[in-house]
This record gives C-alpha cells, sequence and structure tokens, in this order.
C-alpha cells in the first residue's frame, strides 16, 4: 500500500470514529411547553395554591422548559420493573409567566426513573391490572420563587418534577426497556399522562404544615440540537489532522 494510501485510509478511519461516536447519544436534551393545568372549581384550587398565586400564575398560562439527562447510567432499582437512575440530570428548569425554576446540582437530588410493563395492583381504582409505562425525571434541590405563604420559614422541601406515562392491559415491551434512561422521546409514547409539578413543603409562621403546589401539562415535547461530545470532538480533529498532514504532503512534492 502507498504512503497516499495509507494516509486516506487513516482520514476515513478517523472520520468513521467520529461518525460514530457522535451517533451514540451520551446525553439527550429536550425542549418541553405547555399550559398551567386547568379543571372546573372548586379544584382548581389545587393546580395554582395560593402561595404561588400571589406571583401572578394562574390557570391556563403558558410553561416553557428544558432537561438534559445522560443515557448511560447506573440502575440503582432492586425491582427489575423499575430503574431508577440517580444524579443523571445535567439541567433542568421550567419558565413560568416571567418566573423560572431551575436544578442545582447536588449529590442524590435528581433521577430519572423509568418503570416498564409495572403491572397495577388489582385493588387500585384506575387500570387495575393493567400495564404501566412512566417515565419521571426530578430534582429536589430547587432554585426559583418560593411561594408568599413561605414567609421567613424555611423551605422542608422544594422539587420540581415531570412525569409521562401510559398504560396497556397486556404487556407493551415499549416504549422502552429500563436498561438505561431513553436515548429518545416522543409525547405519542404516554397516552395517559404528560404533566409537571412544582411543589413546596414547609411549616408556616403558626407551626402548621403546608403545601404549596403548580401543576402544568405538558403539549409538546422536541428533542434539542445535540452538543457533541468531548470525545467526538477529538476524533473529528484527528482526522482533520490526517487531511491536513495528507494536504501538506501533496503540497510538497
Amino acid at each position: 500500500m502507498s504512503t497516499k494510501q495509507r494516509l486516506a485510509t487513516s482520514l476515513a478511519a478517523a472520520l468513521a470514529l467520529a461518525c460514530a461516536t457522535s451517533a451514540h447519544a451520551i446525553e439527550v436534551t429536550y425542549n418541553f411547553s405547555g399550559k398551567v393545568a386547568m379543571l372546573p372549581p372548586p379544584m382548581s384550587a389545587h393546580i395554582v395554591t395560593a402561595g404561588f398565586a400571589t406571583l401572578g400564575i394562574d390557570a391556563g398560562d403558558a410553561i416553557t422548559g428544558t432537561f438534559t439527562y445522560e443515557t448511560v447510567a447506573a440502575d440503582t432499582s432492586p425491582m427489575p420493573a423499575i430503574g431508577f437512575f440517580a444524579n443523571t440530570l445535567r439541567d433542568f428548569s421550567v419558565t413560568i409567566e416571567g418566573h423560572t425554576w431551575s436544578l442545582v446540582q447536588q449529590p442524590n437530588t435528581n433521577y430519572v426513573q423509568v418503570d416498564n410493563d409495572d403491572q397495577i395492583p388489582a385493588f387500585v381504582a384506575v387500570n387495575p391490572g393493567y400495564y404501566a409505562d412512566r417515565l419521571t425525571i426530578g430534582t429536589t434541590a430547587l432554585d426559583g420563587p418560593a411561594p408568599s405563604t413561605l414567609g421567613a420559614q424555611p423551605v422542608s422541601s422544594a422539587s420540581l418534577e415531570l412525569l409521562f406515562s401510559a398504560v396497556t392491559p397486556t404487556p407493551s415491551n415499549t416504549p422502552f426497556a429500563n436498561a438505561n434512561p431513553p436515548e429518545s422521546l416522543d409525547l405519542s409514547q404516554f397516552s395517559l399522562l404528560h404533566q409537571g409539578y412544582i411543589t413546596y413543603t414547609f411549616f408556616d409562621e403558626s407551626n402548621r404544615f403546608r403545601s404549596e403546589l403548580i401543576r402544568f401539562d405538558i403539549d409538546s415535547l422536541s428533542p434539542a440540537a445535540p452538543v457533541p461530545e468531548p470525545s467526538t470532538i477529538a476524533s473529528m480533529l484527528g482526522g482533520l489532522g490526517v487531511l491536513a498532514a495528507w494536504r501538506a504532503r501533496r503540497r510538497r512534492r
């Protein structure tokens, strides 16, 4: 094989490696949008509670958000139908009426949970015996405006959670297995539920336990443009280096 052929072969191999690496997603990012949930009175009180209503948030308001998670992670759940992946979220936020709540990176406070063909117990009133597929994305370390009812009291917990689910009368083996968090998502996979919650719990100044909540429906979910991983960039640079060396050798001849 001539030098020219060896260089061409090396270049092809480097570029093939770059393409193969970029084809396997290590992180996925999705943007979502929807509206603060609307239910007829008096249930609407459970959609935007008083402490958040003072922020100017009401049923029907538009919401936007984004999340990024790793698709290769260790499953710490002992249950075969459930995959629990801690510390996999890299970004997670939602914005409503100019107010933003976002993930704070702290150990063991964020997670992705996948339930695959989890049979609903017979004693449950809704869909007993059916099989549920669920995807839950959540964090319990949250930065954002607290409800006005909090006052000067410390927060017991603050969480942001998205829940996607579908049920079938027989095992579906879809939309995903729980070996790893899913690499691709589509709202059509989740025929039952696609909702989100912002929840604060605390003891008020009268030492009464309180829970303040915003619930929203997710109407659209779309992947963001992928950002190349460092290993992918390195592979591409290596391929370009081989190409540059080949072109320089040709010019010297």
